[in-house]
């Protein structure tokens, strides 16, 4: 189910997202380096170090890819972690694909701030994955930077939230 935003929601005439999915960086070397990726795919890359960048675009810097680098932090006031302006090219370059048929995210372990990532376009774009819907070790930083980046009010997130809470309880 797509959810409110609190913005005008997506063109869901042109989104063809089938899948979207978070693998670590490993996952993602191996993928390059054993099998073509189609031109249906879209990839989000999240590297922590300049080296972890260097590398990575050895393997995909010619496919359909958007570099990313912030570390995998929860606190805003701790340094490298996700800035308004790279949720803001995150969610450009989603827009940009949505004729795609697969969202890949990556970051180092696979789990966090890709996660994240996965996890916000499948809530945004009402994919209805359970796998996303119900996971939980999702970076909250990136996730609430990519709401902001929608202007998304964070109130607004927080009450849906605890109504959605109260739901489940009973």
């Amino acid at each position: 189910m797509l959810r409110n935003s609190g913005r005008n929601p997506p063109d869901l005439s042109v989104v063809r997202f089938k899948y979207v999915i978070h693998i670590s960086r490993k996952t993602m070397i191996d993928l390059a380096r054993d099998e073509e990726i189609p031109e249906s795919h879209a990839i989000i890359s999240i590297s922590d170090t300049n080296y972890e960048l260097a590398e990575i675009k050895t393997y995909i810097e010619d496919k359909n890819v958007a570099f990313f680098q912030f570390q995998d932090v929860d606190d805003p006031h701790e340094s490298g972690c996700i800035s308004l302006d790279q949720a803001k090219k995150i969610v450009a370059f989603i827009e940009k694909n949505k004729d795609k048929d697969y969202i890949i995210v990556h970051c180092f372990i696979g789990v966090s701030r890709s996660g994240a990532v996965a996890k916000w376009i499948n809530e945004e774009y009402g994919l209805d994955l359970a796998a996303l819907e119900h996971y939980k070790a999702y970076n909250r930083k990136v996730y609430d930077t990519l709401d902001a980046a929608i202007g998304k009010s964070m109130a607004a997130y927080y009450a849906a939230l605890e109504e959605e809470e109260k739901r489940r309880m009973g």
